[in-house]
């Protein structure tokens, strides 16, 4: 039934990225047919092609029109794909209280630390500017990211006391196989333009996965009888699926350098909801495939800046960096065991801190 139910994740999510995928090919679609319609519209249906000395003033003017709309389209979006690293750290913990008067409360029972991640790292963007006419200034803009943890490793660390003191159990593992993605969507005005600086205000919606793995483990701290006494974990193979989703607030500050190179800083702040659930696969005194799951608020600051540089009339180099730190506030941890019995304690909190540098190209159709 476990893997049954495995199985059905990795369809699901498989399902889900394709989905991106096709939608976002299905709007480039979309907004060259739509181009090439609204242009060939402009155009004068000519069966016979006439010197250019000898067409008339309005066919002319309209020849021009074509070109001109052809160059300010808005409906053809600047392309952007990058290809980066990543390094990251996720961190939670649980605490013990109120379960029983005779139990101790402990601030930290139980804390996971993925640490030291190296993340592969794909971006595919898509952003449409509004120039011109009554909807000038306009801004709308979407973005998909998928990573593949290379190496990382993860700390398990239990305690009888608070503070981290009477560490009775910890294990490390490899967190190689693990997976990130992320989606945002969003849109905003131009607030304000002087010489070669602008500033747009965007609001949008972001939903970014942590889907960390558990493997080769090794336990290096056993003082207690409830826990493996030292040395390599057969069969481990547990997972924890974090989730945030947000709303998010930001300032998107543009200047042009000389040449058509271009700065840009960006600021977004977000109002997250963060859920996840684990599979711990090899205690057998907790449910499978969900053995616990966490809910909490959070907030989110996501910071990054880039440099482009034109290759061409269309095409520019692009270079970026992003620093992220996500942070929940104290929430519930809710643990369900093999014998159909649920339990609800402290959830801590958790963090997600990630630095990333990227290189790609950027297809801008409307520069002329």
């Amino acid at each position: 039934m476990a893997t049954q139910d495995r199985t059905k994740q990795t369809t699901a999510k498989t399902r889900s990225i394709r989905a991106s995928w096709l939608g976002i090919t299905s709007l480039c679609f979309l907004s060259f047919s739509t181009s090439t319609f609204a242009n060939r519209a402009n155009i004068d249906n000519h069966a016979f092609p006439q010197p250019a000395s000898k067409l008339p003033d309005s066919i002319k003017t309209n020849k021009l029109n074509a070109v001109t709309s052809h160059s300010q389209n808005p409906f053809l979006p600047n392309i952007h794909f990058q290809y980066g690293t990543r390094s990251a750290e996720l961190q939670w913990s649980i605490g013990l209280f109120g379960l029983e008067p005779a139990i101790t409360d402990i601030n930290i029972l139980s804390e996971l630390t993925y640490r030291d991640l190296k993340i592969n790292e794909s971006q595919f963007a898509l952003n449409w500017d509004q120039f011109h006419g009554s909807w000038s200034g306009l801004r709308l803009e979407m973005q998909l990211a998928l990573g593949e943890v290379t190496a990382g490793i993860a700390q398990d660390s239990d305690y009888d006391a608070s503070n981290r003191n009477e560490e009775f159990s910890r294990s490390l593992s490899s967190t190689k196989g693990s997976s990130t993605e992320h989606f945002s969507i969003g849109g905003g005005w131009e607030l304000s333009r002087r010489d070669r600086l602008s500033m747009i205000g965007l609001v949008g919606y972001r939903h970014q996965t942590q889907e960390l793995v558990k493997r080769e483990g090794e336990q290096t701290v056993s003082t207690s009888l409830r826990t493996p006494t030292p040395g390599p974990i057969n069969g481990l193979d547990s997972r924890y699926d974090a989730q945030w989703q947000s709303i998010w607030g930001g300032i998107d500050l543009h200047h042009t350098l000389t040449n058509q190179q271009k700065i840009n800083l960006r600021i977004e702040h977000h109002w997250a909801d963060y859920y996840a659930a684990a599979h711990w696969n090899l205690r057998r005194d907790l449910a499978q495939p969900t053995s616990f799951e966490h809910f909490a608020i959070g907030r989110g600051l996501v910071v990054s800046a880039s440099y482009l540089f034109p290759i061409g009339k269309h095409w520019a180099m692009e270079l970026s960096a992003q620093q992220e730190q996500w942070q929940t506030k104290s929430g519930l941890d809710r643990i369900y065991f093999s014998n159909g019995s649920v339990a609800t304690t402290r959830f801590n909190e958790a963090t997600w801190e990630s630095t990333g540098y990227h290189i790609g190209i950027q297809y801008a159709p409307n520069n002329r």
